[in-house]
């Protein structure tokens, strides 16, 4: 492998991962993280017969290793076998939509080629989102998480359309670039005269000085076109989300809200160091220094009732009937509250559902469930259950296939194993208000999300145990990437976390209020309600769709024009 190729390799995975939020909080060089490995691509292709696209491949997988692991090697926290197959499986998949861009730009030439690279990575990334391997932590528009000042159009678009906005800009100033090193732009009054050698095989022009001052100036004209729109396309989303920023204004009709982070460590006393009792009763003593009689909801973390009990014998769960004697002091209130869960099914010579467990004991059928409850004096007792499975702790793609990676299980909280889900997502009702319980790792799919407040959700809670990556960059990006959801629904967001962040965020994606990181506390704020749905809601994920699409004509196209040659 060439050094300077090399170089510039890890160059692009440094950039990419500085930009990431919480691991180095650069964000505008996400703007320029390409460009390096864009170079080593234009570098192959000019000189292909010294450099193969095997190699190729093997310089984008460095990067986007580097950007990876850069980003999530807090995994390593939970589990080392967990974070070896992250960070290689989804940098193989990430290097191979570029070796695809690659041969796209050979068959269909420069420009196409280039706009192959945008269509096939956003395509990958609106898949990514939807198939059995689904990881999206590092789509390119959650970069912004932590900027929400200049993404308010997230609400059209999603963080897709901050993935286009990042692929735009890298292919516009790589392209400058390109002129720059090739001496096509004339940054003095003339006309190549000779040329020297520029390195990795790549020839510069010296300009001097020339009476040919009409092309001068007509070639001049069409670089500062380049560079005004290079310019533009930077500014003009900024500018648009300044003004909408500071002129984006709630609708009162506020809520009271009461979230517990009880700080009970994963590790050590969440399975085992504690009791039920004990856990509970933390629980209830921290809830009880903050509610009120006008607190309408109490929210408390992600299998915050920790030991699993049986839906069909709810009774049979000292955990929830202690939080039920307790609600009962409390004519008003509302607890949403987490909790592994199981539903038993009748004997039975086939499953009941593809994710059925089979209980020797009983010689009957049950499904494991990572579940959110809500709970009151007024209402049968609501359950919801995970849909969007973390994968290889709750979930193992295409188990018929994978059942091996059993043993590459990435311990990243909530109930582990292979877990049943719900069907779809839908809202907790109490009264007049609808709130979208959102459980952890659902948190990170923004159509998903949305499909809860498409529903009519008019506020949402997160519930999540992030302790598990200890004092690292992932409790942090989680909390950063509900602010994109807060943005894309405009809905005001509780979020409860066992161990992590929890707080409260508005529907601009400010964090208004949000507890420490390890301390065991309760906060109490107040959220507004909000009916009106937004553009991203009523579409979700609508430039995926399209671009996955034309990601497959492209592929026809490009694998149709080598055939025919």
């Amino acid at each position: 492998m060439n050094i300077k190729l090399t170089g510039l390799s890890i160059l692009s995975g440094l950039l990419l991962g500085l930009a990431w939020p919480e691991t180095g909080g650069f964000t505008f060089l996400i703007f320029i993280g390409f460009l390096p490995l864009l170079y080593v691509e234009h570098i192959v292709s000019l000189q292909s017969k010294r450099y193969t696209s095997l190699l190729l491949f093997c310089y984008a997988y460095l990067s986007f290793l580097i950007f990876n692991t850069f980003t999530t090697w807090w995994i390593w926290y939970s589990s080392e076998g967990g974070v070896i197959m992250a960070e290689v499986l989804y940098s193989l998949f990430m290097a191979t939509i570029f070796l695809w861009f690659h041969a796209a730009k050979k068959q269909l030439g420069n420009k196409r080629g280039y706009i192959a690279l945008v269509v096939f990575w956003i395509g990958f990334e609106w898949v990514h989102y939807n198939w059995e391997f689904s990881h999206p932590w590092n789509t390119l528009g959650n970069a912004f998480a932590n900027q929400p000042k200049i993404i308010q159009w997230y609400e059209y678009t999603g963080v897709l359309g901050g993935s286009f906005w990042v692929l735009l800009v890298n292919l516009l100033f790589f392209y400058f670039l390109l002129k720059l090193i090739n001496g096509n732009i004339p940054l003095t009054n003339g006309f190549p005269k000779n040329k020297k050698h520029f390195g990795c095989g790549i020839t510069q022009t010296n300009h001097l000085f020339s009476r040919k001052s009409v092309k001068f100036e007509y070639k001049l004209r069409n670089e500062i076109k380049i560079i005004i729109v290079t310019i533009a396309v930077i500014l003009t989303p900024i500018i648009y989300s300044f003004i909408t920023y500071n002129n984006y204004i709630e609708t009162e009709n506020p809520i009271e809200i009461v979230i517990v982070q009880p700080n009970i460590d994963p590790y050590v006393e969440k399975f085992g160091g504690l009791t039920e009792e004990e856990q509970i009763t933390k629980i209830l003593e921290l809830a009880s220094k903050k509610v009120t009689s006008k607190t309408a909801y109490l929210v408390a973390p992600e299998t915050a009732i920790p030991r699993a009990f049986v839906e069909n014998y709810p009774e049979e769960s000292y955990g929830l009937q202690a939080i039920n004697r307790w609600i009962s002091n409390f004519k008003n209130l509302t607890f949403v509250i987490g909790a592994s869960t199981y539903i038993e099914y009748p004997k039975s010579d086939h499953k009941p559902t593809p994710t059925v467990r089979y209980d020797r004991q009983t010689g009957g059928w049950y499904d494991a469930y990572n579940s959110a409850l809500q709970l009151n004096n007024r209402t049968k007792m609501q359950i919801y259950h995970k849909s969007k499975l973390v994968l290889g702790v709750e979930k193992i793609p295409y188990p018929t296939l994978f059942s091996p990676l059993e043993s590459f299980a990435i311990n990243l909280g909530g109930t582990i194993g292979s877990l049943g889900v719900e069907k779809e997502a839908f809202n907790f009702i109490n009264d007049s208000i609808r709130i979208a319980p959102v459980i952890c790792y659902e948190s990170i799919y923004g159509e998903y999300f949305s499909t809860y407040v498409k529903k009519g959700a008019q506020a949402v809670f997160i519930i999540t145990n992030d302790g598990w990556w200890d004092d690292s960059p992932g409790y942090k990006q989680h909390l950063a990437y509900a602010r994109l959801r807060a943005i894309e629904t405009r809905r005001s967001i509780a979020r409860s976390a066992n161990t992590g962040i929890s707080g409260f965020i508005n529907q601009r994606g400010d964090i208004i209020q949000q507890s420490t990181w390890w301390k065991s506390e309760a906060l109490k704020g107040t959220i507004n309600l909000n009916n009106k749905q937004t553009f991203y809601t009523q579409s979700g994920d609508w430039i995926g769709r399209v671009f996955a699409a034309l990601a497959v004509l492209l592929l026809a196209w490009s694998w149709g024009t080598k055939l025919a040659s």
